[in-house]
């Protein structure tokens, strides 16, 4: 099926949009490297681009539909801890919602939306899999993030920062020191794949771009 290698076709058979268009190149660009790239990864992507139901949706829920292992620990990171509790239960909503998506599902093991986690037990169709996905906000301490003695397989961070947190000097340099010593600190063992706004040269995605 078209939809265990592509995020592209997952997302038009499993979350159609109303007025369905072709979809942009660079789709299938983020979905290529999220599913097959073995490096980190940084990209701008400009609002109503489809990064969120692409990336931070379509990404764990594809995780969850076709599960693979040393791709079963996904992480996300967004601006704050509330948008992304919010952006998890949305996630965990639409798999247990939808037949065809968790028809897979062999047992949940915990939800804890307001901790921001979710694990359950899948099936590949032959063995189970057990499937973690963690949601953080920006600033989060996360350098020491472990399960089941493995590091996250994937990190994906969207839109971390908005414009009023780049009209100070004093947020955007905290959020950089963050992003190194946290952040960049797991990209040793794990994939950072991070997608944002250009919100200027002393912006985190500028700031990665550059180096």
């Amino acid at each position: 099926m078209a939809a265990s290698t592509s995020l592209v076709d997952f997302r038009r058979l499993f979350m159609p949009l109303p007025n369905e268009v072709e979809s942009s190149w660079f789709h299938h660009y983020w979905s290529d490297i999220l599913l097959r790239g073995k490096k980190n990864f940084v990209t701008e992507g400009f609002r109503e681009s489809g990064k969120t139901s692409l990336v931070i949706k379509g990404a764990p829920l594809h995780a969850l539909a076709y599960p693979q292992e040393g791709r079963n620990y996904i992480v996300f990171l967004l601006a704050n801890a509330t948008i992304a509790q919010k952006r998890l239960e949305e996630i965990v909503q639409a798999y247990e919602t939808n037949p065809d998506l968790c028809a897979n599902r062999v047992r949940d093991v915990a939800f804890k939306p307001s901790q921001g986690y979710y694990e359950v037990e899948v099936t590949d169709g032959e063995k189970t899999i057990p499937v973690r996905i963690e949601a953080y906000g920006k600033g989060a301490s996360i350098r020491g993030l472990s399960w089941r003695d493995t590091r996250p397989s994937l990190i994906i961070i969207d839109d971390p920062q908005d414009l009023d947190d780049v009209e100070s000097d004093l947020i955007v340099d905290r959020d950089w020191d963050w992003f190194l010593s946290e952040v960049k600190f797991l990209g040793k063992d794990a994939r950072i794949f991070l997608i944002g706004n250009n919100l200027g040269s002393k912006c985190i995605v500028e700031r990665c771009l550059e180096n």
